[in-house]
């Protein structure tokens, strides 16, 4: 009997474990690798279409208009604008990277207005964002955000 039981004991080792293991974990793994192969297949098969990136000429971060209107919806929602430092980052291909740097205190609903203000802009985008608040029993919140933007070089415009 005990070699029966020995044997049984093999047998479902052998056999129902491996089939439990690939019901349980393999199968999905399987049906995933397919559908990557379907795909991979289909990607090789569409034509590649050169996009026409449209970037302003203009540099918005660094200049007057800019920073007067920041200056301006500062004064108007209450919050104060700590440190602003625009930068030159990269440039490459006609294009050029430029990044600037804001820190602005105050109530949490008039940054979030800041933020959504500068997230509607046309020609940059947000990099970076976060909300900073030294003491809990305080209302000044401090807004720390990095925003990029893409600008044609003059030697890409002639």
């Amino acid at each position: 009997m005990k070699t029966y039981l020995g044997i049984i004991k093999l047998v479902s080792l052998f056999v129902f474990l491996p089939l439990f293991l690939w019901v349980a974990v393999l199968s999905k793994t399987g049906k995933q690798y397919k559908e990557y192969r379907k795909l991979s297949i289909t990607q090789a098969d569409m034509p590649v279409r050169s996009t026409s990136l449209q970037l302003p000429a203009e540099k918005i971060l660094s200049g007057e208009a800019f920073v007067g209107e920041l200056d301006a919806m500062s004064s108007r929602e209450g919050f104060t604008i700590v440190n602003y430092i625009p930068s030159f980052l990269k440039s490459e291909a006609g294009v050029s990277l430029y990044s600037a740097k804001l820190q602005a205190k105050g109530r949490f609903i008039p940054l979030l207005k800041l933020v959504h203000f500068l997230e509607e802009k046309e020609g940059m985008r947000l990099s970076s964002l976060s909300f900073l608040r030294r003491n809990e029993n305080e209302d000044v919140v401090t807004l720390e955000m990095e925003l990029i933007q893409l600008v044609k070089d003059e030697e890409g415009r002639r």
